[in-house]
C-alpha cells in the first residue's frame, strides 16, 4: 500500500479557493474562551491551511488540538501491529478466496490505470477487500487534489503545528476504535462494495471532483448533499461512519472545550446537516459561527 501511495504523490499543488468557510468558532454555554472546529478533507494538500481565513489566529488562540485520532499513534509499533490485525483477512477469506480471477484482474487493471504501472493483486491477497477499496477511493480523490502528498496529510499537519506550539494533542477516538469501524464489517459485504466501486469508478471520480470543489469553496450544503445523498452510503453505513460518531463527539466536546480552548479537527463530512457536529453543538446551547478574517 505504501508503494502505491508513493507512486501517486508528488504532483503540483492545486490552486484552491481562498475563502473556504470550513473553520467555525464555538462560543457561549459558559465557555471561558472560544474553541474552534476545522473541517478537513483527508486528501487535500496541506497547503490548504494557508488559504483558510483565520486559521493561524485560531490555532494561536487555543491550548489543545483534537483530531479524530491522535495521528502520532499511527507511528507506534504496538499500534501498527494492532492495525494489521484489522487490515488482514482470515486465511480462508483472502482476496483470491472471495473473488474470481476475472474479478481480481478487473480490480488490478483499474488500480494500474491510476498508478501508471501494473499492480500485482497477489501482493494484496492477504488484505481485506475494504483495504483495497480504501486505496481506490484514495486514488480517485487524488485526481481531484493532485497536490496531495500522503507523507504530509492535512490532519497530521495541524496536529504537528499544535505540538510544535506546545499545545496538548489528542484524539476524539482511539486508532483501534477507528480501525474497527472502518475495517471490521462482514467480508462478504466488503467484497460486494469493492466490486461496486470498480463498476462505478467513473461516477465516483466525478463525485470526488465535486466534493473537492465544495470543500475548497466551503460549501457545506453541497458537502452535505454529496456525503449523504449517495447510493453507496446506505443507512447502515451512514449510521456507522458518520452519525453515531457525530453523536459521540458531541457528547465529549463540552468537557474538552471547558477544560481548555481547543481546535477540533475532523473530516468535513461530519460538520453539516441536522445530525452534523455543528447542529448537535448548537442544540446544546453553543453559538457556532464561521470564521472570516
Amino acid at each position: 500500500m505504501k508503494r502505491i501511495a508513493t507512486l501517486v504523490a508528488g504532483a503540483l499543488v492545486a490552486v484552491l479557493g481562498a475563502n473556504a468557510q470550513i473553520l467555525w468558532k464555538v462560543e457561549g454555554n459558559n465557555l471561558d474562551k472560544p474553541s474552534y472546529i476545522l473541517g478537513t478533507h483527508h486528501t487535500a494538500p496541506a497547503d490548504m491551511l494557508s488559504r483558510i481565513n483565520g486559521f493561524n489566529e485560531a490555532l494561536d488562540d487555543v491550548e489543545a488540538v483534537y483530531g479524530e485520532i491522535n495521528m502520532a499513534d499511527m507511528n507506534a509499533m504496538e499500534m501498527q501491529q494492532k492495525m494489521m490485525a484489522h487490515i488482514m483477512a482470515p486465511a480462508d477469506s483472502t482476496l483470491s478466496k472471495l473473488f474470481t480471477p476475472e474479478q481480481l484482474d478487473s480490480v488490478g487493471a483499474l488500480l494500474s490505470s491510476y498508478v501508471g504501472q501494473p499492480v500485482d493483486m497477489m501482493q494484496m491477497d492477504p488484505m481485506k477487500p475494504v483495504m483495497v477499496t480504501t486505496q481506490l477511493v484514495l486514488l480517485q480523490s487524488i485526481k481531484a487534489f493532485p497536490g496531495f502528498n500522503p507523507a504530509v496529510q492535512l490532519d497530521a499537519t495541524v496536529q504537528n503545528m499544535g505540538k510544535a506550539g506546545g499545545k496538548k494533542v489528542d484524539g476524539l477516538e482511539t486508532l483501534e476504535f477507528q480501525m474497527s469501524v472502518l475495517y471490521d464489517t462482514p467480508l462478504r459485504e466488503q467484497a460486494d462494495d469493492l466490486m461496486e466501486s470498480v463498476r462505478n469508478d467513473s461516477t465516483s471520480v466525478v463525485k470526488a471532483g465535486r466534493l473537492a470543489e465544495a470543500y475548497t469553496s466551503g460549501d457545506l450544503t453541497k458537502i452535505d448533499e454529496l456525503m449523504y445523498d449517495s447510493d453507496e452510503m446506505t443507512p447502515a453505513k451512514l449510521e456507522r461512519l458518520l452519525l453515531q460518531r457525530n453523536r459521540d463527539w458531541a457528547e465529549k466536546l463540552p468537557a474538552i472545550m471547558k477544560e481548555q480552548p481547543a481546535m477540533i479537527v475532523v473530516g468535513c463530512g461530519h460538520l453539516p446537516g441536522k445530525e452534523g457536529v455543528i447542529e448537535l453543538l448548537r442544540a446544546q446551547g453553543y453559538t457556532l459561527t464561521p470564521v472570516d478574517k
